[in-house]
């Protein structure tokens, strides 16, 4: 069985019409990741720069952003 990892992350920027994000990982500053999809339980109102986030890697690196605070 594959294992997916949680990862807390800033949100750098959104794209309502892709409805996918660019976040920067907390753990790894430097490490920005472009293009992540956004769960659709995530309303658009709340995706905006400078949140903290939820961003779920897949083993096969894709990744979901599935929460925000």
């Amino acid at each position: 069985m594959q294992e997916h990892s949680l990862f807390r992350a800033a949100l750098v920027a959104y794209d309502a019409v892709t409805h996918c994000a660019t976040v920067s990982l907390l753990d790894s500053p430097t490490a920005s990741l472009a293009g992540v999809p956004c769960s659709e339980q995530c309303d658009s109102a709340d995706l905006t720069a400078g949140k903290r986030c939820l961003v779920l890697i897949a083993p096969d690196s894709q990744a979901l952003l599935i929460a925000t605070w």
